[in-house]
Formats: C-alpha cells, sequence, structure tokens
C-alpha cells in the first residue's frame, strides 16, 4: 500500500467537519462513528470534485451517492450500504472493488475501464449500467437485476455466464461477438436465444453424425430434433407371432389319389417368442 493509500481518509472529526462544509454550504445530517466512518442522512454528491480518491470512510448513507466525474481509480471509500443510487460513472476505474454490498436503487459505473463484474452486488433492484467499459464477460454478474442489464461497448465475445434474472432484458449490442446475432437482437430476446444455442448444441452432440445441422435454428426445429432423437431411441415390441404372406397359415387342401379324397392340413406357423429390438 502506498504512503497516498495509507494517508487517504481524515485521521480526525475535525478535518471530516471541515472537509463537509467546504463543500455544502447547506446544513447536512451525518453522524461521525467512533471509527470515524460516516453515516449520511439523505442523497450525498460529491461528483465534479476532481477527486483521485475519497477522503472519508462512509459507511451508510440513506439516499444516493453519486461520486462521478472526477478521477477515481477506486471505490474506497465508498459506503457500504446505500438506500437510493449509486453513480461513479466518468472516472478511471478498472475494477469493483470497494463497490456497495447493499443498493436499493440503479448502479451505474458507465464510461470507465472496468475489466470484471468482481465485487458487483449480489443484487440491483434497478438498472445495472456497465456501458462503455473493457468488460470481457458477464462473470460475476448480479444474479438478479430489477431493471436492464446494460454492457453495450465493451469487449464481450459470449453469453457463457448470464445466469442472470433481468426486469427489462440485457442491452449488449456493439460488442464483437463470435455470434453477431446477438448485435441485431432486442434485448428481451438475448436470454431466450442464448437458451435456445445451448439446447442446439446439446443436441448437435447427441447426433455427430449430422453434417446439415446447424447451431442457429428456430425453436420448432429444436423441438423437431429432439423428437427425433426419442424416435431414434424408442424401443418397440415384436408381436408373439410376426406375421407375413410367407408364413401366413394357409386352409385345409383337398388332394385327389386313386379317386380318393385325402385331407391334408399344412403345419401350424411356429411360434416365434416375442423379442425387443432397437429401431
Amino acid at each position: 500500500m502506498s504512503l497516498e493509500q495509507e494517508n487517504q481518509f481524515f485521521k480526525t472529526r475535525k478535518e471530516i467537519d471541515g472537509w463537509v462544509y467546504s463543500n455544502y454550504s447547506h446544513n447536512p445530517k451525518y453522524t461521525i462513528n467512533d471509527d470515524l466512518t460516516v453515516d449520511w442522512v439523505g442523497n450525498l454528491d460529491i461528483s465534479n470534485l476532481e477527486l483521485k480518491q475519497i477522503p472519508i470512510q462512509f459507511n451508510k448513507v440513506s439516499g444516493d451517492f453519486r461520486c462521478s466525474d472526477n478521477q477515481l481509480t477506486s471505490l474506497k471509500g465508498c459506503p457500504l450500504e446505500l438506500g437510493g443510487n449509486f453513480d461513479c460513472s466518468y472516472n478511471q476505474l478498472n475494477s469493483l472493488e470497494y463497490a456497495p454490498i447493499r443498493i436499493d436503487g440503479e448502479f451505474d459505473c458507465s464510461y470507465n475501464k472496468i475489466t470484471t463484474l468482481q465485487n458487483s452486488p449480489r443484487e440491483i433492484r434497478a438498472d445495472f449500467d456497465c456501458n462503455d467499459n473493457q468488460l470481457t464477460s458477464l462473470k460475476f454478474a448480479p444474479v438478479k437485476i430489477g431493471g436492464g442489464l446494460f454492457v453495450q461497448r465493451n469487449q464481450i465475445k459470449d453469453l457463457e455466464h448470464v445466469d442472470i434474472k433481468t426486469g427489462d432484458g440485457i442491452y449488449c449490442r456493439e460488442n464483437p461477438f463470435i455470434n453477431n446475432i446477438y448485435n441485431e437482437l432486442d434485448p428481451e430476446e438475448i436470454k431466450p436465444y442464448f437458451e435456445s444455442e445451448k439446447l442446439a448444441n446439446k443436441l448437435q452432440a447427441e447426433l455427430p453424425k449430422q453434417d446439415d445441422f446447424r447451431t442457429i435454428i428456430d425453436s420448432k426445429q429444436i423441438q423437431d430434433l429432439h423428437a427425433q432423437i426419442l424416435e431414434r431411441n424408442k424401443t418397440v415390441e415384436i408381436p408373439d407371432t410376426y406375421i407375413t404372406e410367407a408364413n401366413k397359415p394357409k386352409e385345409d387342401v383337398k388332394v385327389i389319389q386313386n379317386n380318393e379324397v385325402v385331407h391334408q392340413t399344412v403345419a401350424p406357423v411356429q411360434e416365434i417368442k416375442p423379442r425387443r429390438m432397437k429401431l
């Protein structure tokens, strides 16, 4: 840890009070805790202050917290719990380390240099905006997002880690996807198409001899193909007597020998035991 990082936070209550009142002309409501962390009542906006680091360790903020349009390279100092929206856009961040653990609003970290979603909150109640960063995957994304997931203009090539519940879909256009169709789909179509693509790949593995199989198929083709696999694996039972024209029993015949009628009966068909066959 550098000397600058060690000296990031103010060491006395007087320093904290002085900084707060130099940036807020109104009467802010806040509490300085024994460990010199700060609980803030209402919204807290420290954007556009040319900050390279946050000089106070905030603990709880009951409203919004905005630290956008600065020169921050770390979120150290951000509140742990947030009752509103969180905005750290337009900085120099390359990770979400020290981001709030709990927030009740939207999360905006757009226009940074973030390469991974590690340390993002597990749940966000509104939008999660990560547009214009350097993400290569959606790994570590929140498991539940109340609004939309925005990851446009990043470096994402596939949606391998897209096990995310969103209220308003996934906005992921203008990425270098291996399958470029993801740059054309609407947000609500992204996840269903991805699930269909996964199923298609699974079925392709079950039918290795199907040379003309296409990975990109619609749901109707997938259903037809699945039915075909089930039909191939179906087991049927042969009846007790498998009758054909060749072994069909014939009626009694009359043979005239030396003016005498002789009745002859064709021997009964030999019973064929049932057996099971794979079609």
